[in-house]
C-alpha cells in the first residue's frame, strides 16, 4: 500500500527500545490503546514468521495512521530503532495524513535533539562502526533533531497510568473523523455505538454481515450512517445504499458498483443477474464496507449482498430493517444482530428538551414528563413533537396534551406526528402531502420547480418543514422518514372512502376505482401511477450510432411484449371513457403510463402543471385543452405528431420531453415559451422540422436532439445565451452546423457524433466555455480548422474517433491549459504536429487503429501529464520517440498490432 493511501492497516505504529520499555511502559500503552479499539502494530506481536523483518516493519510504518516513538535512554543504541525512525520521518510528508507523536519516557527532548548524554555515547559508537561522516549516521541525527522539535509528551514525574490515559485520549480524538462533529446533538448515540462496535470487530479478517433492527423511527438509519462515517476510511471502498420505493434493485446494484469504483455511471448495466455476477467477481478480493438501509424484502439482499463470500476478507455488510426475521432468513448470525432500542427516560427527556426549548423552563417540567412518556422513547417522535412545541405558550402545551388524553387507547405514533402536520398552514400541508405521496427522494431543485408551478411558494415553506423535522435533505434530494410518509398517505386516504373524492391517488386499485365509470371529482389534485417495467433506451448511451436500429427495435419489442403480458399495470388493459378527466377540474399533477382510450380523449384539465404520460396514444392533445399553467410536458414514447399549431403563451413551461415519440413530425413555435429550460426530442425519428424560433431562445439550458435521424438541416445561425448542452448525436442526415450568431459563452457540451457534417463553421471558436466537443463517427469530416481548436481555450475533451477522412490534426498555436483527453482513434491521421507538446495537461491520447499513422513527433516526450497512450492497430507505425518510456507520468502504453519491435 502506498503511503499516500487514505486506507490504513493500522491506527498506530509503536517504535520503542525493547530492552528499555517492552515489559513496562510500552506494554501498558499497547494494552490501553487496544482496549479503546485502536489497532496497533508492535513488532514482537505483529511480525510474521518467514518474512523479511525490515521490509515488514517498513510496510507497517507506511500503513499506519500515526507513529508513536517512545524515546528511552538507550533508544539511540539500536540501529534498528534509528532505521525505523528515519522511515517514519520519510513517511511524514505534507501530502500524507500520517502524524508523529514522540514520547520522552526517561530522557529529555534536548538530549535527543542535540544528542548529548547517553545519545552522545551511542552515536560515538555508531561513528566508530560506520565512519565519522557516514551518510546513514547523518540521517539518524537529522531524524532525531526533526522529531524532537515536534509537539511532545514528556513523562517527567507524572503518574504513568494517567500519562498513558492522556495519550490514548489524544489518539482517540484525532482518529475520529471530522464528520462526527455533525452528530454532537444526537442523544444516546455513544452508548449505542459502544454496543455496536464489538459486533463489527474491524480487526477480524472474516467477511461478515451485521443486522440492525428495530421499529420505524427508532434511529436505525442514523446510527448506520454515523457508523459508516466513522469507519469507512478503514476500507478499500465503501457504499451507503438507501432502499426506498423510488429506486429499483438494478439501480441500487449500479450505485453499489459505481461507489466501489467498479464501473462508471454511464456504463451501468440494466440486467440484475449480470450485475450480481459483476459484484461477485469484482469484489471477491476487495475489503469493503457496505450499508444496505431499510431492507423490506429478502430478495433485495439476495441481489445486493447474497453471501459473505461475495466480498473480500475483512469486509463488513451492515443491514438495517424493521424485520428481525428477514435478517435471520438471509443468514445474518444471531450474535451479529443488534436490536436498536428506544431511548431511555433520561435520553428521551434530553432530546425532547433540546428541540422544545432555547433555555429550559422549570414551569414546563410536568408537561415535559407527560410528552416524553407519550413519545415512548422514539427519537423521531421526540424530535417532531419537541419542534412543534418550540416557543409555544404553556396554555398551548396543555391544550395539546389534552388532545392526547381524549384518546382512551395508547397514543399511536402517527397521532403524535400528526400534531405537527395539523399545526401547519394550508400550503405547507399541501407541500408535505405532495412529498409524502409523490416527491419522496426527488431532486430538491426539481421538486421546488413543480411545487412552485402549483402556486405553493415552496422555497420558504420547504425550509419550514425541514426545521420542524418533517423532512430532510440529503444529496440534494428531499427525504421524509417512512413513518411521516405513512402518516401523510394515511391523511389522504382518510379524506374519503371513495378514491375519486381524495386529493391524491397513487395506488393502482384506487386509481382504477376513480377512473372507471368516471368517478373522479374536483377533489382530485394529483394522480401518479408508477410503471412496473423500466423504460428501455432512455438511459442507453451507445458509442456512435452502430447497432442503434437493433437496440431500438429490441426495446420496442420488449415493451410491446410487456404490455401484452400485463407487466406494466392492469390499467393498461382497462378501456377508459373519453371524458374520464372531465370532473377533475383541479388536477395539478398527472403521471400515468400506457392507458387505453378506444373512443379517444376529449378532455384534460386546464389546471395541469405537471403532465407525464408515457405512451400517450393520440396524435394531438385534446382540442379544448389550454395548458397555460403547465410547468413540465413529459410525454415520452407517445404517438403525438405535433403538440400544438402556432404560438401558445406558456410562461410557466420549463421542460418538454418527447423522447422516442416516433410519430412526431415537427416542433411547436417556441416564441410563446420564454422560460423553457429543457427540451428533449431524443430518438424522434420522423422529426424533420425544428421551428426557427428555438435557435434564438434566451433561457434554454439543455437541448437534446439525439438520434433524430430525419433531421437534415438547422437554421443558418444559432444564438442561445443560456444554453449549456447541445446534443445532436446520431442525427445521421444532418450535414451542416449553424454559425454562432451571438454570445454563447455558457455552452459547455457540444455533441455532434454520428452526424453527416463535413465541415465546421469557423465561428465555433466563439464558444469560450466549451469543455466537451464530440465529433465521433463523423465519416465525412475532412478537416478541423486550427482557428477552432486554438479558440476553444477551456476545452477538456475532444473526441474525433472514427472520423475516417480526417488526415490532419491542426497545429497548436498556444498553450491549451485544459485539454486532458484527445480521442483520435480510427482517423486517417498520418502524423501529429510537433506543437502537440503545448497540450500541457493532456493525460489521455487514443490513436488506436490509425492505419495511416507513420510516426510520432519527438515532442510527444514533452507531454508531462500523459498517463495513457494507445497505439493499438497502427500497423504502419514502426517506432516511438526515443525516451518515451521515461516520461514519468506515463502509466499505460498500448502498442499491440503495430510494427514496433522493442520500444525504447
Amino acid at each position: 500500500m502506498s503511503v499516500q493511501s487514505a486506507t490504513w492497516a493500522y491506527n498506530v505504529f509503536l517504535s520503542f527500545r525493547g530492552e528499555d520499555t517492552r515489559k513496562s511502559f510500552t506494554s501498558a500503552l499497547y494494552d490501553a490503546l487496544n482496549r479503546k479499539g485502536i489497532f496497533v502494530f508492535r513488532d514482537d506481536i505483529e511480525l510474521k514468521r518467514g518474512k523479511s523483518i525490515q521490509s515488514e516493519l517498513f510496510r507497517a510504518i507506511e500503513q499506519s495512521r500515526f507513529s508513536i516513538i517512545i524515546f528511552s535512554k538507550n533508544y539511540a543504541c539500536s540501529t534498528w530503532c534509528l532505521d525505523e525512525l528515519v522511515k517514519i520521518v520519510e513517511c511524514n510528508q505534507p501530502s500524507n495524513q500520517q502524524m508523529i507523536f514522540p514520547i520522552f519516557y526517561d530522557v529529555e527532548p534536548t538530549i535527543v535533539r542535540i544528542q548529548t548524554g547517553a545519545f552522545q555515547e551511542a552515536f560515538a559508537n555508531h561513528e566508530e562502526a560506520f565512519g565519522e561522516n557516514n551518510e546513514k549516521v547523518q540521517k539518524w541525527r537529522d531524524a532525531l533533531e526533526k522529531v524532537a522539535d515536534l509537539s511532545t509528551w514528556e513523562l517527567n514525574d507524572r503518574n504513568e497510568l494517567e500519562f498513558v490515559e492522556n495519550i490514548v485520549k489524544e489518539i482517540s480524538r484525532k482518529l475520529i473523523p471530522k464528520v462526527f462533529e455533525t452528530h454532537k446533538e444526537l442523544v444516546g448515540i455513544n452508548s449505542r455505538l459502544n454496543k455496536l462496535m464489538p459486533l463489527l470487530d474491524i480487526r477480524s479478517n472474516d467477511a461478515c454481515m451485521i443486522g440492525i433492527w428495530g421499529m420505524g423511527g427508532v434511529g436505525k438509519t442514523t446510527i448506520a450512517r454515523i457508523m459508516y462515517d466513522l469507519i469507512s476510511w478503514q476500507f478499500e471502498g465503501s457504499s451507503f445504499l438507501e432502499i426506498s420505493e423510488n429506486n429499483n434493485l438494478i439501480s441500487l446494484q449500479n450505485n453499489l458498483l459505481h461507489d466501489l469504483n467498479i464501473q462508471e455511471t454511464n456504463n451501468s448495466i440494466y440486467n440484475a443477474d449480470k450485475n450480481i455476477e459483476m459484484i461477485q467477481t469484482r469484489l471477491r478480493h476487495k475489503r469493503v464496507l457496505i450499508v444496505i438501509d431499510n431492507v423490506v424484502e429478502v430478495e433485495q439482499l439476495k441481489k445486493l449482498a447474497g453471501e459473505c463470500n461475495w466480498f473480500g476478507s475483512g469486509s463488513r455488510i451492515i443491514i438495517t430493517s424493521r424485520d428481525e426475521h428477514l435478517l435471520t432468513t438471509h443468514g445474518v448470525e444471531e450474535d451479529l444482530l443488534y436490536k436498536l432500542e428506544e431511548l431511555n427516560d433520561d435520553e428521551a427527556r434530553k432530546l425532547f428538551c433540546m428541540k422544545a426549548f432555547k433555555v429550559h423552563d422549570k414551569n414546563f417540567e410536568h408537561l415535559t414528563e407527560s410528552f416524553v412518556k407519550y413519545a415512548g422513547g422514539l427519537p423521531l417522535a421526540l424530535r417532531v413533537l419537541g419542534s412543534f412545541l418550540f416557543v409555544r405558550t404553556i396554555e398551548q402545551w396543555e391544550s395539546a396534551l389534552q388532545s392526547f388524553k381524549r384518546d382512551s387507547a395508547p397514543v399511536e405514533i402517527h397521532k403524535i406526528l400528526q400534531i405537527s402536520f395539523d399545526g401547519l398552514e394550508k400550503k405547507c400541508q399541501d407541500i408535505f402531502l405532495d412529498i409524502a405521496c409523490f416527491l419522496q427522494g426527488e431532486d430538491k431543485d426539481h421538486a421546488i420547480k413543480i411545487l412552485k408551478g402549483c402556486d405553493f411558494d415552496p422555497i420558504d415553506r420547504v425550509d419550514v418543514l425541514r426545521k420542524k423535522s418533517l423532512i430532510s435533505t440529503h444529496d440534494n434530494k428531499l427525504w421524509m422518514h417512512d413513518l411521516l410518509q405513512e402518516m401523510g398517505k394515511r391523511i389522504v386516504m382518510s379524506e374519503s372512502t371513495q378514491p375519486g373524492k381524495r386529493s391524491r391517488l397513487w395506488e393502482e386499485d384506487g386509481i382504477r376505482r376513480a377512473l372507471s365509470e368516471d368517478r373522479g371529482t374536483d377533489a382530485v389534485q394529483a394522480i401518479r401511477l408508477k410503471s412496473v417495467v423500466p423504460e428501455f433506451g432512455e438511459k442507453l448511451e451507445l458509442p456512435g450510432v452502430k447497432y442503434l436500429k437493433v437496440f431500438e427495435e429490441l426495446g420496442h419489442f420488449i415493451m410491446n411484449l410487456a404490455r401484452h403480458m400485463n407487466l406494466r399495470n392492469s390499467l393498461a388493459t382497462m378501456d377508459l371513457s373519453p371524458t374520464v378527466f372531465s370532473k377533475m377540474t383541479k388536477l395539478r399533477i398527472l403521471k400515468i403510463h400506457y392507458m387505453n382510450f378506444p373512443e379517444g380523449l376529449e378532455y384534460l384539465p386546464n389546471e395541469l402543471r405537471f403532465l407525464e404520460w408515457t405512451g400517450y396514444p393520440f396524435k394531438f392533445l385534446p382540442p379544448n385543452f389550454n395548458p397555460s399553467k403547465i410547468v413540465e410536458f413529459h410525454m415520452r414514447r407517445s404517438s403525438i405528431e405535433q403538440l400544438w399549431i402556432g404560438a401558445n403563451d406558456l410562461n410557466n413551461l420549463i421542460s418538454i420531453k418527447l423522447g422516442n415519440s416516433s410519430n412526431l413530425v415537427r416542433t411547436p413555435d417556441f416564441s410563446g415559451i420564454p422560460n423553457l429550460e429543457e427540451l428533449e426530442f431524443e430518438s424522434c425519428t420522423k422529426l424533420h422540422e425544428i421551428d426557427p424560433s428555438l435557435f434564438g431562445h434566451k433561457n434554454l439550458i439543455e437541448l437534446n436532439l439525439k438520434r433524430c435521424t430525419s433531421l437534415d438541416s438547422l437554421p443558418s445561425s444559432i444564438n442561445m445565451g443560456s444554453l449549456r448542452k447541445l446534443a445532436l448525436s446520431g442525427c445521421s442526415k444532418l450535414t451542416n452546423f449553424p454559425e454562432i450568431g451571438g454570445d454563447m459563452k455558457l455552452l459547455s457540451e457540444l455533441l455532434l457524433d454520428g452526424t453527416d457534417i463535413s465541415a465546421l463553421p469557423l465561428s465555433l471558436q466563439l464558444l469560450p466555455g466549451l469543455v466537451l466537443l464530440n465529433l465521433a463517427d463523423c465519416k465525412k469530416l475532412e478537416s478541423l480548422p486550427s482557428a477552432i481548436i486554438n479558440g476553444l481555450k477551456h476545452l477538456e475533451t475532444l473526441i474525433l474517433s472514427g472520423c475516417s477522412k480526417l488526415r490532419i490534426f491542426p497545429e497548436i498555436e498556444g498553450r491549451m491549459e485544459f485539454l486532458s483527453k484527445l480521442h483520435l482513434d480510427g482517423t486517417a491521421i498520418e502524423e501529429l504536429p510537433s506543437s502537440v507538446e503545448l497540450l500541457s495537461k493532456l493525460a489521455f491520447l487514443d490513436l488506436n487503429d490509425c492505419k495511416n499513422l507513420v510516426r510520432l513527433p519527438s515532442t510527444i516526450n514533452g507531454l508531462r501529464s500523459l498517463k495513457t497512450l494507445k497505439l493499438s492497430g497502427c500497423s504502419k507505425l514502426e517506432n516511438v520517440p526515443k525516451n518515451l518510456g521515461k516520461v514519468k507520468s506515463l502509466e499505460e502504453l498500448d502498442i499491440s498490432g503495430t510494427a514496433i519491435r522493442e520500444p525504447d
